[in-house]
């Protein structure tokens, strides 16, 4: 099956799971609270699952990492432009904080990682550049920079050891740990199979093909359309700089 023909079956597939656990809220067997539920099993179970099975399974190309280092740039670059386009518009500190940050800064943590895996199903490699490009490339700047830009323009008080601890919070995430895991286990070879790491493994290959559903019900929980009026034109300008 061509590529494009893929890509918009994997599209149209988490729209539906999307829009199927919008019906479920609808009709209250969902409720807006169970969001975070599903957030936290995305963010600490099925995505570093995913995130390790993938990495642990596939031989690393070391110049892939040229793709994170091209990403941080382009991250960079996206940073400023937000800024002139917050600027021109004349948005409040606040404001102009998000559209900085929306500007730079994406989350595959919720529909990229789900649409890569529908994608290219099973394919480990695709899995890898992914995660080298998102984890390595994006992860640290967001939530380093990401973090002293939120707090500068959101005006949260804080001295400069609790701005530290907040910008250092990602490297004690799962989604962190699941890396240095997934890159120790790959560069020195470790067994993936037999009767012990063979079970763990194909626990993990589980739990990681649960990210999919989970980050479509967490989407569908917490979509809104109310009020979206009010955003088109900050919209349209963060889809252009992307």
């Amino acid at each position: 099956m061509p590529i494009t023909t893929r890509l918009i079956a994997s599209i149209v597939v988490l729209l539906g799971l999307i829009c199927l656990a919008s019906f479920l809220r609808h009709r209250g067997v969902l409720k807006g609270e169970h969001g975070g539920v599903f957030a936290g099993l995305v963010t600490k179970v099925t995505l570093p699952a995913l995130i390790f099975v993938s990495l642990a399974h596939t031989s690393i190309e070391w110049g892939e990492a040229w793709l994170a280092l091209i990403m941080l740039g382009a991250e960079l670059m996206a940073l400023g432009l937000g800024w002139v386009a917050a600027t021109m518009l004349r948005m409040d500190r606040p404001a102009k904080g998000a559209m900085i940050l929306v500007s730079g800064f994406g989350s595959s943590s919720l529909l990229g990682y789900a649409l890569i895996s529908q994608v290219f199903p099973g394919n480990t490699g695709a899995m890898t550049e992914a995660v080298v490009v998102s984890e390595i490339g994006v992860g640290p700047a967001l939530f380093t920079l990401g973090t002293m830009i939120a707090i500068y323009y959101g005006k949260e008080e804080s001295g400069p050891d609790a701005r530290i601890r907040a910008a250092l919070e990602f490297f004690r995430s799962p989604i962190f740990i699941s890396v240095v895991a997934g890159l120790f286990w790959t560069v020195f070879g470790l067994p993936t199979t037999g009767p012990v790491m063979g079970t763990i493994m194909q626990g993990l290959r589980v739990a990681g093909e649960a990210n999919t559903l989970m980050v479509a019900l967490l989407v569908g929980v917490l979509l809104r359309f109310s009020g979206i009026s009010s955003v088109v034109l900050a919209g349209a300008l963060v889809a252009l700089n992307n």
